[in-house]
């Protein structure tokens, strides 16, 4: 049997003038924590504490108060002890101060790195609550501009929807009191759904579960249940409840529940969209381990942001001009608005549709968009490509043409931006081949109208005037 333990981490006022008080870790008490007024019983002497909610996790300034899931037989005195200098140890890593000559706020600064978190104080008293947020503790400090930059500097193409998305995720990470933003992200294969959201995890460091929906059953039948997304959530997260309850979740492919395009028939793709709408909406859901050993958990699903990605191919199929990936270098050709009515003649539910109520189209990608990957992506496969070839001496003495060749590949093919690493690897693995064998023998390649094809489709050339400036 599994049983739930809250331990919290105490703290000693120590004044250090008029305006400055700090606060010492003093030590760990077992209880439990009432949310709804902010108090901590203490179990074991019935005093009731105010007290810093928030939870271990990677990022600093964490570790205050944590929920523990122990197996019942396994607990003795010895190991709850240790858990508890295990807390306060964690604690004594960082020093914490309450400046009130600025702000009504507690400090939280890492003693080694001197990276600092900022709480707030919402009862206006000496205890203090963080405000809640999840992932990185810089989010309130980094503005949406800051956030939309950082995306773009591997997201080429994608502006208006990087902007959209930002604005949704920014305002629903930081004011909980506001119904949260649930997306519905649409567009052909390779466009950046989700490479989007990779990014937005890198930057943020909140946990991200990309979880397939083709496949999904509704409760009692053969295949994976809903529940299937929660504990991939919750083991993503490290089995760290609080993390879990403020990831992200992307439901792929959510186009394939739509009835007219789901061999497996209306009635059961209605009920897993059912399923769905409850842990989209929000509730505490108790979810049973798969493996008898592992501690089963309820999760809140309150404050996961659940995202919906898909092509909607059939949505475009009047359109067919202009699906996928497009010649033509004008910017954001006019194209039929996607709406919620649209959508639902897809066969998705009005209900599903009314909890994913930011719809974000990504534009097509046309040569400009290609181009601008290739050449200034930070993530950019040929760039890392080339610098490869630079430390063993080669250059490329073509690259516009190598780059007209990799772009025209891709719009032929509509692979998007992801099918270029595959594109890009294929055409030089074997000039690296012959490179690598030969190392010190060759200054430059000239790749061949033919290299996608036949990637052996090249010239490798030592030019003495390239060596001989090298030399002066």
């Amino acid at each position: 049997m599994v049983e739930k333990k809250e331990f919290v981490v105490l703290f000693i006022k120590k004044n250090i003038n008029e305006s400055v008080t700090e606060f010492i870790p003093h030590r760990v008490v077992e209880g439990i924590y009432d949310k709804e007024n902010n108090w901590f019983n203490d179990t074991k002497d019935g005093i009731p504490y105010l007290h810093i909610d928030i939870t271990p996790s990677s990022t600093v300034g964490y570790g205050l108060r944590t929920t523990i899931e122990l197996q019942k037989e396994s607990i003795s005195d010895e190991l709850l002890e240790s858990i508890k200098k295990e807390m306060l140890d964690y604690a004594n890593k960082f020093t914490y101060q309450r400046d009130l000559s600025r702000t009504e706020s507690i400090m939280a600064t890492d003693k080694e790195t001197g990276d600092i978190t900022i709480f707030t104080d919402v009862d206006n008293v000496d205890n203090f609550t963080q405000n809640k947020k999840s992932g990185s503790d810089e989010i309130l400090d980094m503005i949406p501009l800051d956030l939309e930059e950082k995306i773009k500097k591997t997201i080429k193409g994608q502006d208006e929807a990087v902007r959209k998305i930002v604005t949704a995720l920014w305002t629903t990470i930081n004011f909980r009191n506001l119904k949260k933003k649930n997306m519905l992200i649409i567009g052909p294969t390779g466009v950046g759904k989700t490479a989007i959201f990779k990014k937005i995890k890198e930057i943020l460091n909140i946990p991200l579960v990309i979880f397939p929906i083709p496949g999904l059953s509704q409760a009692g039948y053969v295949g994976r249940s809903v529940d299937e997304i929660l504990k991939q959530v919750y083991y993503e997260s490290d089995e760290n409840l609080d993390l879990a309850e403020h990831s992200i979740v992307i439901l792929d492919e959510i186009d394939k529940l739509a009835k007219n395009t789901n061999g497996t028939g209306e009635v059961a793709t209605i009920a897993v969209q059912n399923e769905l709408l409850k842990i989209i909406e929000g509730c505490q859901r108790f979810v049973e381990a798969t493996n008898p050993r592992d501690p089963s958990f309820m999760i809140d699903t309150s404050n996961i942001i659940f995202v919906g990605t898909g092509a909607f191919q059939e949505l475009f199929e009047k359109e067919k001009a202009n699906l996928g990936f497009v010649e033509s270098t004008t910017k954001n050709p006019k194209k039929k608005e996607i709406n919620t009515d649209r959508l639902r003649t897809y066969g998705l539910k009005r209900e599903l549709l009314g909890r994913l109520p930011i719809i974000v189209e990504l534009d097509k990608l046309d040569k400009v968009a290609l181009k601008d990957i290739i050449l200034n992506s930070d993530e950019s496969e040929l760039l890392e490509t080339l610098d490869a070839l630079k430390q063993l001496g080669i250059e490329v003495e073509n690259i516009d043409e190598v780059i007209d060749i990799i772009i025209d590949d891709a719009i032929e093919k509509q692979i998007g931006a992801r099918g270029l690493i595959a594109t890009i690897n294929n055409m030089f693995s074997e000039i690296f081949y012959e490179v690598g064998n030969n190392q010190g023998k060759y200054n430059s390649v000239t790749i061949g109208p033919n290299i996608i094809k036949d990637n052996k489709d090249y010239k490798l050339d030592r030019k003495q005037n390239k060596t001989r400036k090298k030399e002066k």
